[in-house]
């Protein structure tokens, strides 16, 4: 009896054991992939991607009617059908995982498993306005690729509201919906392609919807028709000096902007570049709502791209302040940055170049957590100076600026405890961004930084101690995961005892009926 009491009791420790790795797991987010098949007319063409040497290469495979798929993304054209010497035909295509291997399927040729998507989105930390800008207006569908079906069409003109992006990492490109009670996906990221969606310029635009021409040379194009260079002229060169309004623009690439204006009764597109690697010249001089911070004492000068023209007064290192205009200097052989900021109530020019250590803000600001042991944080970029305040695992931090100075990256950042400065590093971890212009005026009118209440909270805890020295508590709760295992240990051995004191309970009961 003794022996069945044991292996009844070394099985439930088994059992517990078995389970305990799944109880220890950490929990991942999972992005289910969108499952469709081949309609069931006739044989669809499949260009499977295959690695050749160091290259890839697609060959032309068919697949029968009602072949099943597994959707990961879809773009238009893709450039490794063309350079393996087929026809795009400038269709959108899908690219999905087939018995045969994986590649792209025209969408036009397959369609969902399921009549509606079912699969995860996430909240939009802020409320993106667009416009539709194609004649024919943007199509909402069932889900995120061209596979679904419409629901409904946004007329041209229109502006709409994206709530929730595609959880699908690989296809961020369509938002979430609700125009006059029709819900569903819109395609917003076109870039060089149809233009069909714009930015509508509003508070939250990371543009203000006014540029200044700075250079010769620069007119008004329609960006979806081709003149045999890029876009087609559609008036004569803009002067020098002139200012333009707009109040829509789109994305022709990851950093070339095209904005809807006017110029003597012509509209057109107007196009310049925010990239900040960008070291072509600049011809046009966006206005933003952004911010800089100013590494070092930075000299005011009184003309702007004029190196001779300054001041001798400087904007003190350590100052934030707002950035209403950015230009590369045109023509320049040297990477040199003008901006114009707000200082003591005016619009002044300082730059920034290699050897500077201003920065540019990025047109949004995010909210991260440490997610190492420690970080140190500065109150300069003088690493000689020594840390300031050290940072624990959990500790909160707004993001407002990202800095190259010297060589190295750097983030001014924003705590409970005051502003500073953290090296960029893997040992903080972003939960949440958002486009609103990061600082803000109080009531007192004064410029202070501001912290987004839309953004969530990821709930970590910190190991930050009450006192200086690090606390044996903070030492056990920064070893979490550990933590689980004992956990999980625990639980696997009140199980075991819990199984085995019912086996004693149960052999004494029929014991004693016996």
């Amino acid at each position: 009896m003794i022996k069945r009491i044991l292996s009844v009791f070394a099985a439930a420790v088994l059992i517990a054991l078995c389970c305990l790795p799944a109880f220890c797991e950490e929990e991942e987010t999972e992005y289910p992939a969108a499952s469709c098949k081949t309609k069931a007319d006739g044989i669809t063409t499949i260009y499977v991607i295959k690695q050749k040497e160091e290259d890839y290469i697609c060959e032309e495979k068919f697949l029968p009617s009602g072949t099943a798929l597994t959707f990961a993304y879809e773009e238009k054209d893709p450039q490794i059908i063309s350079d393996s010497g087929f026809e795009p035909g400038g269709k959108y295509y899908a690219y999905v995982e087939a018995e045969i291997g994986t590649g792209y399927v025209c969408t036009d040729d397959i369609v969902p498993d399921e009549e509606v998507f079912s699969g995860k989105s996430f909240l939009n930390s802020y409320q993106d306005t667009y416009v539709a800008d194609a004649a024919k207006g943007v199509e909402i569908r069932k889900g995120p690729s061209r596979m679904y079906d419409t629901v409904a069409v946004i007329p041209q003109g229109e502006t709409f509201t994206v709530s929730e992006f595609d959880s699908n990492l690989n296809n961020p490109y369509y938002g979430y919906v609700n125009y006059g009670g029709k819900e569903g996906w819109v395609y917003v990221y076109d870039f060089d392609l149809d233009h069909a969606v714009c930015y509508k310029v509003d508070s939250a635009s990371y543009f203000a919807g006014k540029a200044q021409v700075i250079s010769t040379g620069v007119y008004l194009a329609d960006i979806r028709r081709d003149d045999g260079t890029k876009y087609l002229r559609l008036s004569d060169d803009i002067p020098l000096g002139t200012t333009l309004k707009y109040d829509k623009y789109c994305y022709l690439d990851a950093t070339n902007v095209a904005a809807y204006t006017e110029y003597n009764g012509t509209k057109g597109w107007l196009t310049f570049s925010v990239g900040t690697q960008d070291t072509s010249p600049g011809h046009v001089l966006p206005y933003v709502y952004d911010i800089a911070y100013i590494g070092s004492d930075s000299e005011i000068y009184s003309k702007r791209g004029d190196i001779l023209s300054g001041t001798g007064k400087a904007i003190p290192a350590g100052t934030l302040v707002n950035l209403q205009a950015f230009y590369l200097e045109a023509d320049s052989t040297v990477y040199r940055w003008w901006l114009n900021v707000e200082y003591g109530g005016k619009n002044v020019w300082i730059t920034a170049d290699d050897s500077s250590s201003s920065a540019i803000g990025s047109g949004m600001y995010a909210l991260a957590y440490v997610s190492g042991d420690s970080i140190g944080m500065y109150d300069s970029l003088d690493l000689s100076s020594g840390i300031s305040k050290t940072l624990y695992y959990g500790e909160r931090l707004s993001l407002f600026a990202s800095i190259h100075s010297k060589g190295l990256y750097w983030y001014y950042v924003n705590t409970p405890g005051g502003p500073g400065i953290v090296r960029q590093s893997d040992l903080i971890t972003l939960y949440a961004s958002s486009k609103r212009h990061a600082l803000r005026m109080n009531e007192d009118g004064e410029t202070v930084m501001g912290v987004s209440e839309v953004l969530e909270d990821p709930g970590v805890e910190t190991t930050a101690p009450a006192e200086e020295d690090e606390t044996e508590e903070a030492k056990e709760k920064k070893d979490f995961p550990l933590t689980k295992v004992l956990i999980g240990a625990g639980a696997a051995v009140i199980i075991a005892a819990a199984v085995a004191v019912s086996a004693v309970t149960t052999v004494k009961k029929n014991k004693k009926e016996d």
